[in-house]
């Protein structure tokens, strides 16, 4: 596309959406408007956001989003909640699937050219245990699904609908984004969480994707002739253990070394079940802990061959990472941020 190509960005403050935006900027893309809370922080942008139009507003404001989205070319929806509580289920399916509804339907009334949706791998469905999942694994319905799956599931449906009345679409799948943001939310609050000391390490897997990485798909992804596709976005599959050892080892924490066995697991799980049932702020929920022994491998191998995705390794995104997560700790910063490469 032309980089004076109108490009709305929802969730342009948080942390994929931040480095989506900077990635635009980078690549001279000069016309970026985005949506934002009265109370977001420029923080992530790196200093950047006086280059982009702002709309104060919010995923319901329906009129104002309605005006705005007048004369855009593409929208790249980002904003999400990714929240595996129980309790915050309502505001989950509110947000990724009914704002998803809400938001496609005004870009089929605009005109809008394309529309580049952030899903996620837990939308994909499950193969066994150990087996590769790609952008063909059909959806099953499991206990193993968490809400924000299943949201994230009937998101997509709301796209994939759109597509079919004319809106031409692309899916962002991406697995475990790594990098770093706010400490205390989303993946980078892993840091904080393995700087805790936890001596027990999960015996399974997963599939993790450099947050850079996952903004480069975005912009290729606005190839015109790239339309009604998904792309599953993975550098690599990798077991907790090494993800967790490595961040120890790197923010010179305390490395994990017993296994979470099948008897503990089970144990642990159904004890946060008990504890979500009562007015405590957990760091993980039953839903998250229950895949946890789950060996969960996923194949990108159509980002790289269609969309020409060129992916950094793993083990560099959490090296890099953790540097930056020991001097934002000395600085008593809430955040880093990644230098784009």
């Amino acid at each position: 596309m032309n980089k004076d190509t109108q490009i709305f960005i929802t969730g342009a403050t948080g942390f994929t959406g931040s480095y989506v935006t900077r990635t635009l900027l980078k690549e001279g893309f000069t016309n970026l408007t985005a949506i934002k809370r009265a109370s977001s922080s420029f923080d992530l942008l790196d200093g950047l956001e006086n280059l982009i139009n702002w709309v104060e507003a919010s995923l319901e404001d329906h009129d104002i989003l309605d005006e705005a989205l007048q004369g855009m070319d593409v929208i790249i929806h980002t904003a999400a909640i990714v929240n595996f509580k129980g309790k915050d289920k309502r505001a989950v399916y509110e947000c990724n699937v009914n704002m998803v509804h809400d938001l496609v339907n005004l870009a089929l009334k605009n005109n809008i050219r394309k529309f580049v949706h952030f899903s996620s791998i837990a939308a994909l469905g499950r193969a066994g245990d150990g087996e590769m999942v790609d952008e063909n694994t059909e959806w099953v319905d499991s206990p193993l699904n968490s809400d924000y799956g299943k949201s994230k599931y009937q998101g997509e449906m709301e796209v994939w609908r759109a597509a079919a009345e004319g809106l031409d679409v692309v899916i962002l799948n991406p697995s475990l984004i790594m990098g770093a943001g706010f400490w205390h939310n989303t993946t980078p609050a892993i840091y904080k969480e393995v700087d805790r000391g936890h001596r027990y390490y999960p015996l399974g897997s997963n599939g993790m994707v450099d947050v850079r990485d996952v903004a480069k798909a975005a912009v290729l992804a606005l190839d015109d002739k790239i339309v009604n596709e998904r792309f599953l976005l993975n550098a690599d599959n990798i077991s907790y253990y090494k993800m967790f050892s490595t961040i120890a080892k790197h923010i010179n924490a305390i490395e994990p070394t017993k296994p979470l066995t099948k008897t503990l697991h089970k144990l642990m799980t159904n004890g946060t079940r008990l504890l979500e049932l009562l007015p405590f702020n957990l760091p993980f929920s039953s839903q998250q802990l229950q895949v946890l022994n789950s060996l969960s491998n996923y194949n990108a191998s159509k980002s790289v061959e269609q969309l020409g995705m060129d992916y950094l390794p793993v083990e560099k995104t959490l090296v890099e990472t953790a540097k930056i997560y020991k001097e934002a700790k000395a600085e008593a910063k809430p955040f880093g941020i990644l230098p784009l490469i």
